[in-house]
Parts: structure tokens; C-alpha cells; sequence
């Protein structure tokens, strides 16, 4: 990593939660259809543009001042000091996060904090962080 730039990771996106979401969406837009609730269209587009937005804005970078930024649409913004990283490790955990995967990484950091992510090149994303923290414990 050059000391002066940022390295940016799109999340996975996990056809399972893909389709789970699509499915929801669309049995609502159908039952809206159907009972002709053309208001309750309106009313949906909001939720659709929010997914929409997250999809398109989850990201995970690695800054030259050592933080990782985590952004998920225009609802979540952390910011973790990478030399307060204490674990990463694996998780199929259900519980949410700005993952859009279920192929996660549990980021273990300052005490007693965690967050699910899902970068694409997991690898890559490790390997970074390693190299501005190598007391990282990594168990994949």
C-alpha cells in the first residue's frame, strides 16, 4: 500500500441476500398491484431507492492515516483505528451489518468491539490491514 492513497474494497454481494430482498420487494409491489394501491407504490420507492443506494455505496478503505472507513449507503459510517484491530476471523453470521454477503469477516477491535463486513478480495483487504498492524490475530 502507498503511503499516500486510499485503497477501496466493494463488498461481496451474496445472491442470497440479493434474492431475499428482490423476493420481498417484489411479493410487495405484487400485492400492491393486485389490491390497485397505486399510493402504496409511491410509498414503496423510498425503501427501493434506500436498497438501491446501499448496494451501490458499501465500501471498505484503507486510509494512509491508518483508519478504516466503512460506508453502507447513506445510513452507516464507521470509522476503526486499524492499530486498535485486535482479530479477524470468518463468519456466516446472520446478524446484520454492512456486509452484503453472507462469506463475512468479524472485525474484533478497541475492548469489546465488532462489525460483520464482506470485502471482495478478501485476501488483498487482510493484507493490507497487515501491513499497518501485523498483531492483527487473522483466523480464516
Amino acid at each position: 500500500m502507498s503511503a499516500e492513497s486510499t485503497i477501496i474494497y466493494h463488498s461481496k454481494i451474496g445472491i442470497g441476500i440479493l434474492l431475499f430482498i428482490i423476493f420481498i420487494i417484489g411479493g410487495v409491489s405484487a400485492i400492491l398491484i393486485i389490491k390497485g394501491a397505486s399510493v402504496g407504490l409511491l410509498t414503496l420507492t423510498p425503501a427501493v431507492l434506500l436498497i438501491l443506494n446501499i448496494y451501490l455505496q458499501t465500501s471498505y478503505k484503507i486510509t494512509p492515516n491508518k483508519k478504516l472507513l466503512i460506508k453502507s449507503g447513506i445510513l452507516f459510517n464507521a470509522q476503526i483505528d486499524i492499530e486498535t484491530i485486535k482479530k479477524i476471523q470468518s463468519s456466516n453470521s446472520i446478524l446484520s451489518g454492512p456486509a452484503l454477503s453472507m462469506d463475512r469477516l468479524e472485525i474484533f477491535y478497541n475492548k469489546y468491539d465488532s462489525i460483520l463486513i464482506s470485502p471482495k478480495n478478501t485476501q488483498d483487504f487482510i493484507t493490507n490491514l497487515l501491513a499497518i498492524n501485523p498483531d492483527i490475530n487473522v483466523l480464516i
